[in-house]
């Protein structure tokens, strides 16, 4: 009831306060008589529009939602305690009793008889070593060929071997050892060349061939 008393006082009162705020913004100098009347209810319709945005931009937003933390879940601790027990077959296998039928007499024959001691045979004398006894005994002697150089040269020389003689007659190789040379290394190869070649008188002792050692000078001259 109230509110159908003092509407009638509300829209004049609200007509006067925009036609107010249309004069003051000029727009019935600007515009005839005639089209005051659209120009006003669109202007009204403009400004119920802009107070309708005015109040959305100044609408505060609306508060943020407040979250309230969960407390975390408790952890179930799980402990395993597996025991596995597996019990072991026990295997019993019977062993064969093999019997080959062989005896083994493993103690000691105390009647056995003692080895006779072997009684040593003769010993064998040692054998003759061989004996210096001078200057050769040749059966065939090769005589000495002159060097040529030396011959050029017109030298002469001398030239002693000490060398052993085997069962056979014949010089070894091995055993020949200077014993004095004049010159030295002109008549060395010459002088052993030659006495290799030659053949010498067999040694005996206790009626066997032995080896023995000689000293053998050779001497080189020129004919003149």
């Amino acid at each position: 009831m109230r509110s159908l008393f003092f509407l009638p006082l509300a829209l004049p009162l609200t007509l006067g306060t925009f036609l107010l705020m249309a004069y003051l913004a000029g727009i019935g100098a600007s515009q005839p008589i005639g089209d005051r009347g659209t120009a006003l209810s669109i202007d009204l319709f403009r400004l119920k529009m802009d107070s309708q945005a005015e109040l959305r931009e100044r609408a505060p937003p609306p508060p943020p939602l407040e979250l309230t933390p969960q407390p975390p879940a408790p952890q179930q601790k799980m402990s395993v305690d597996t025991q596995v027990n597996i019990d072991q077959p026990q295997i019993d296998i019977p062993t064969p009793k093999i019997d080959v039928g062989v005896k083994i007499n493993a103690a000691p024959n105390i009647s056995a008889e003692i080895a006779q001691p072997v009684t040593p045979g003769p010993i064998a004398p040692p054998a003759p070593q061989a004996v210096t006894i001078g200057k050769a005994t040749f059966l065939k002697q090769v005589d000495a060929k002159y060097p040529r150089r030396a011959l050029r040269r017109k030298i002469e020389g001398k030239v002693v071997f000490e060398y052993r003689i085997d069962t056979q007659g014949r010089a070894i190789a091995e055993s020949f050892k200077v014993v004095e040379a004049t010159p030295k290394g002109v008549f060395e190869k010459a002088a052993k060349r030659a006495l290799l070649r030659s053949r010498y008188e067999v040694r005996y002792s206790n009626g066997k061939p032995v080896e023995y050692k000689v000293r053998q000078p050779i001497e080189f001259r020129i004919d003149k």
